[in-house]
């Protein structure tokens, strides 16, 4: 038997790796907020007559749903106990999950949406100096790129396998890194630097293997 938390798990076989599920009521409740606060934007453009891509609402609710399957699903009920899970989930939330929810382009949804001056406080802090730091190119793909090592080369791992808030923790920063390098690779969110095409391709290029 190996344990998840206060769970008992079976041994993973192939045929338990889809129907093994541990929902954290915690997740998917803030899953759940971040898809209605989404939904509840684009229902305020169109009262006001602004149109919205239903690809990009779509891309939104992939990305969550991506988290969510990372997080609930076998990858997530074994990723404490199995490293081969602790990897995929990994790559799910701080690769994959984040391009669709860059794609969605939230923050611009949320400037469109927002009230004068909720915009107007959310345009203070995007060009604001913490922010330029943080959305530079060089330091969202050295957060990104360094984060790895961080975790795997020190005593911090060991440490998010003993304590469910960091474990957590852990995974919220996986999907932040993640969002905040494809949203400036991307560049459709408004975002204080704007990177030369050259750059972008430069920077996919060194995510490669």
């Amino acid at each position: 038997m190996l344990t998840h938390g206060d769970a008992q798990l079976p041994e993973l076989t192939p045929g338990r790796v889809l129907d093994t599920w541990i929902v954290d009521p915690v997740l998917a409740v803030s899953l759940l907020v971040a898809a209605c606060l989404y939904l509840a934007g684009v229902r305020q453009l169109r009262r006001r007559g602004i149109p919205w891509s239903r690809a990009r609402t779509a891309l939104w609710m992939c990305g969550l749903g991506v988290i969510f399957i990372g997080t609930s699903s076998s990858v997530g009920a074994y990723d404490t106990t199995l490293f081969t899970m602790h990897a995929v989930q990994h790559m799910l939330l701080q690769m994959l999950a984040p391009i669709p929810l860059a794609l969605a382009a939230p923050i611009t949804l949320a400037l469109r949406a927002l009230p004068r001056p909720q915009r107007s406080v959310l345009l203070r802090v995007l060009h604001s100096a913490p922010s330029r730091v943080i959305t530079h190119p060089l330091s969202a793909y050295a957060v990104f790129t360094v984060s790895p090592f961080a975790l795997y080369y020190s005593p911090l791992y060991e440490a998010t396998l003993r304590s469910d808030v960091l474990h957590d923790l852990g995974h919220l920063h996986l999907i932040l890194t993640g969002f905040l390098l494809f949203s400036v690779l991307l560049g459709l969110d408004p975002l204080p630097h704007r990177m030369p095409y050259v750059l972008r391709l430069m920077m996919i290029i060194g995510l490669g293997p």
